[in-house]
C-alpha cells in the first residue's frame, strides 16, 4: 500500500530533508524560542498550545478557536511586557520636526491616564472608539488606552474624504472620536475642520469628541457632542499602575477593525481579536521579520493602513517602531531613507500608496545607502536595525 504524504512532507522529501531531523530541530529550537516569546499567556493556556492536549470542543479541525482568557488585553500583555524596565517605546519625525523619542514608563503613563478618562467617560467593553487622525504619537497612545480597556478601536487617517469615512464608521456607531484639525503635507497646510464637522453630523452616534489640536487652533466649529482638549484629558492627575486595571477579556474578543478598500460596496470590517494578534505579532515579528528587542523599525504608512496596526504591534517584540508623518520626499528626494536614529539602517523600510514617490527617485536615494550598510551576508542584515 503506498504511503500517502502531506504535500509539506512530498516537498521536504524532494529536497532530502528528513522529517525526524527536521522534527527534532522543531523541538528543540523552535518551541523554545515560542515558549520564551509567548509567555505572556498563561501558563494552563500555555501548556494546552504546547502540548496540544484537551484543545476545545468547539475547535474546527483546521482552524481552531482558542477560547480561554488571556491575562488582561492586547495592550495589557504589551505594557505589562515591555514597560516595566525604562528604554524607548517609540521615535517620531515628520517634514517639519526633528526626530524625538517617547519612553516606555512616558507611553505607559500616557496609556493609564488616558484609559482613565475614557472609563470615566462611560467608555465600556464592546463600545467602538474610532479615531480620524496621522501617524503619531498621540494615535498610538489612543489605541492602546482604547483596547486596555475593551473598547474596539477603528481608524481613518485625516487625509480620508467624508464619504470614505462615512462608509466606514457609520457601520460601528462610534461613541468616541478622536481627531486633528488639520495635518501638514509636503509643506503644505490642511485644514479638515469642515469635513470634521460634516462627518460627524453623519455619524450622529459620537458623545464625545478628542481633539488633538495640529494647526495651531482650538475650535472645532459646531461638531455635536462634548469636544475634550488631548493634554487636559492626558496630563491630568497621574494614575499608577497600582490604581490601574487592564480589562480582562475573551481570547476572541474584538481588539480593532480594519477594513477592505470598497472596490466592490461599501469596505468590508474585518475583525481582530486579542489573543490572536498577541500571538500574530509575537510570531510575525520573532520569526517573519527577526526583529530583536531595539531594533528599530520604520513603515511608511498612515495610520488607515493595515501596515500601522503592525508598526505600532512591534513594540511587542521589543522592536521600537518609527512614526513618520508627512511626505517621503519632501524637502528632498531622499527624506524617508535618511537614518533618523544614529545607529545605522532600519530594520525595514516600506511604503503606502497615497504619496507615490517616483521609483527612480527611491532607488538613486536608497543606493548608495545599501552600499555603505553592507555588514553581513544576506540582503535582510541590510535593513536590519543598529548594525555599524
Amino acid at each position: 500500500m503506498p504511503i500517502h504524504r502531506d504535500p509539506i512532507q512530498q516537498t521536504l522529501a524532494r529536497l532530502g530533508v528528513r522529517l525526524a531531523e527536521l522534527a527534532a530541530w522543531r523541538d528543540r529550537e523552535v518551541f523554545s524560542m515560542a515558549e520564551a516569546k509567548f509567555r505572556t499567556i498563561s501558563e494552563e493556556n500555555w501548556r494546552t498550545v504546547r502540548t496540544g492536549d484537551s484543545w476545545p470542543a468547539k475547535s474546527h479541525p483546521v482552524l481552531f478557536q482558542f477560547q480561554c482568557c488571556i491575562p488582561e488585553s492586547w495592550a495589557g500583555n504589551l505594557v505589562h511586557a515591555r514597560f516595566d524596565v525604562d528604554g524607548e517605546a517609540l521615535l517620531f519625525v515628520s517634514e517639519s520636526t526633528s526626530l524625538a523619542s517617547l519612553s516606555r514608563q512616558q507611553l505607559a503613563a500616557q496609556v493609564r491616564a488616558l484609559a482613565t478618562q475614557l472609563r470615566n467617560l462611560g467608555v465600556r467593553p464592546g463600545d467602538r472608539v474610532v479615531a480620524w487622525m496621522p501617524n503619531i504619537p498621540q494615535t498610538v497612545v489612543a489605541m492602546l488606552a482604547t483596547t486596555a480597556i475593551g473598547a474596539i478601536w477603528a481608524c481613518c487617517s485625516p487625509d480620508f474624504g467624508e464619504r470614505g469615512v462615512l462608509d466606514r464608521f457609520s457601520q460601528l456607531k462610534p461613541t468616541v472620536w478622536f481627531c486633528v484639525d488639520g495635518y501638514r503635507y509636503a509643506g503644505k497646510e490642511f485644514d479638515r475642520r469642515d469635513e470634521l464637522q460634516r462627518i460627524l453630523g453623519g455619524l450622529g452616534s459620537v458623545r464625545h469628541v478628542i481633539h488633538v489640536p495640529t494647526l495651531n487652533t482650538l475650535d472645532l466649529g459646531p461638531v455635536g457632542g462634548s469636544v475634550l482638549i488631548w493634554n487636559k484629558l492626558v496630563a491630568g492627575t497621574p494614575v499608577s499602575k497600582a490604581d490601574f486595571s487592564f480589562e480582562q477579556v475573551p481570547f476572541d474578543h474584538p481588539l480593532w477593525i480594519l477594513f477592505t478598500s470598497g472596490t466592490t460596496g461599501l469596505p468590508k470590517p474585518i475583525v481582530h481579536g486579542h489573543g490572536g494578534i498577541l500571538l500574530e505579532m509575537l510570531k510575525n515579528g520573532t520569526f517573519h521579520f527577526d526583529l530583536h528587542p531595539e531594533d528599530r523599525l520604520m513603515f511608511f504608512t498612515t495610520s488607515g493602513w493595515m501596515l500601522w496596526n503592525f508598526l505600532v504591534g512591534s513594540i511587542t517584540t521589543g522592536a521600537v517602531p518609527i512614526l513618520y508623518d508627512g511626505h517621503p520626499a519632501f524637502p528632498e528626494k531622499d527624506a524617508g531613507w535618511r537614518d533618523r536614529t544614529g545607529r545605522g539602517p532600519n530594520a525595514l523600510y516600506g511604503r503606502s500608496q497615497p504619496s507615490r514617490p517616483n521609483a527612480g527617485d527611491c532607488r538613486r536615494a536608497i543606493a548608495p545607502r545599501l552600499s555603505r550598510s553592507r555588514g553581513r551576508e544576506g540582503v535582510g542584515d541590510e535593513f536590519r536595525a543598529g548594525v555599524p
